[in-house]
């Protein structure tokens, strides 16, 4: 099952992974990452790409990363495989860049007609679109090959290959992934503490799940709420049951030394788990 969410959205998310009887699959994610990119393989080596300008690379535990130069977020790093998920942080996600930085940056992307501007139309992009579009609207990956969705695809841009329900879960597992590092990057910067809420929920099927939900206050003061962790454990539930998914939790985000505060929906859970530390 998949891991920490990045926001409330995502919650249904989960839920559809495990009704569509699919798992993160590492290999899908990898494999889906090189379709997108086959377009941009045949770019230089040398960092051509404008994109440069706003990312640096720096080797991070032996491995080299690409490192934004404005929020200092880690992106993957491998030749041939493009820049189109650097163009997507520095034109779309990134929270330290300026509005005019990050403007004169898209208009590097845009062609420019005797007639007016035109966007140069990328499918990689607009595969993150369709993966964000699926995630926020709460839409089925196998509303993906409905007929009806095909025709208005190949209507709007005929040059496109309509991909199908697996590709659209794995780019949203690309998207989730991207987020998960901006987050964890986040955290590592916080400068206060974080508190944590968590609660349990049980599926038609008996099947128990708990969700743990961080709660923040960021650098320009204002009041974040992430869910971080949404698992599957035993059930009927039990403390020890609790105690397991909320310690993995922490030991994943590495909070275990700056969490300040932990509320559980069920007093006696509460207590049990708050024992043991």
């Amino acid at each position: 099952m998949l891991q920490p969410l990045i926001s409330d959205g995502f919650l249904q998310y989960h839920y559809w992974l495990e009704m569509e009887g699919v798992s993160a699959n590492p290999e899908l994610v990898g494999e889906s990452h090189e379709s997108m990119s086959t377009d941009q393989s045949s770019r230089s080596s040398k960092k051509r790409a404008k994109v440069w300008e706003h990312i640096e690379s720096e080797v991070v535990d032996g491995i080299e990363k690409a490192i934004c130069k404005y929020c200092r977020t880690q992106l993957s790093l491998v030749a041939g495989k493009g820049t189109s998920h650097l163009n997507r942080h520095i034109g779309y996600h990134c929270p330290q860049i300026t509005q005019e930085d990050r403007d004169r940056f898209l208009a590097t992307l845009k062609s420019k007609p005797s007639d007016g501007d035109q966007v140069i139309f990328d499918p990689v992009v607009f595969r993150g679109l369709i993966a964000k579009y699926f995630i926020s609207a709460e839409i089925a990956f196998r509303k993906a090959e409905d007929p009806a969705w095909k025709e208005m695809i190949n209507y709007c841009q005929p040059s496109f290959r309509v991909v199908g329900r697996q590709s659209v879960r794995a780019d949203c597992l690309l998207l989730y992934e991207e987020e998960k590092l901006m987050l964890s990057d986040q955290f590592s910067k916080l400068k206060s503490h974080v508190s944590l809420t968590a609660d349990l929920w049980s599926s038609n099927q008996n099947l128990g799940y708990l969700g743990v939900t961080a709660h923040f206050v960021d650098e320009e003061f204002e009041l974040q709420k992430k869910i971080i962790s949404f698992k599957q454990i035993s059930f009927p539930h039990t403390s020890y049951a609790v105690q397991d998914g909320i310690t993995s939790c922490l030991v994943a985000w590495k909070m275990s030394l700056f969490f300040f505060l932990m509320f559980l929906h069920d007093c006696i859970m509460e207590l049990a788990f708050l024992c043991q530390y």
